[in-house]
């Protein structure tokens, strides 16, 4: 386990879970699920039944959750509660976030465990 990192995210290594979003694997274990997500396209409206908040590290964004819209940058945090729709709208053209899932998302995982 690596406790520690310095340095820019690469994607060599990183997981296509859709199209233009890529992801690392920070930590995943049975309850959570912490990871580098880079996007380079639009996320669209949809819902999970795990709680998702997380981090802008780099650009910006339009974030939807439920019925409000925020544009967010670097240094700002998102909570999407369980259930709720939520969606992102790239304003340039990248976005890196980290992104926490309780409990971990079980689609992603098995993306995770085949690499």
């Amino acid at each position: 386990m690596q406790y520690f990192h310095r340095g820019d995210f690469k994607l060599e290594g990183a997981v296509e879970l859709f199209s233009g979003v890529w992801a690392k694997d920070i930590y995943i274990d049975d309850k959570a699920m912490v990871l580098y997500v880079y996007l380079t396209n639009d996320v669209p409206m949809h819902s999970h039944p795990n709680l998702q908040m997380g981090f802008v590290l780099m650009g910006e964004a339009e974030f939807t959750i439920g019925d409000v819209t925020e544009k967010l940058g670097p240094g700002t945090y998102y909570v999407m509660p369980s259930g709720v729709k939520h969606g992102v709208k790239l304003l340039g053209s990248e976005l890196l976030v980290i992104d926490i899932f309780i409990p971990p998302r079980e689609d992603y995982i098995s993306k995770f465990s085949g690499k």
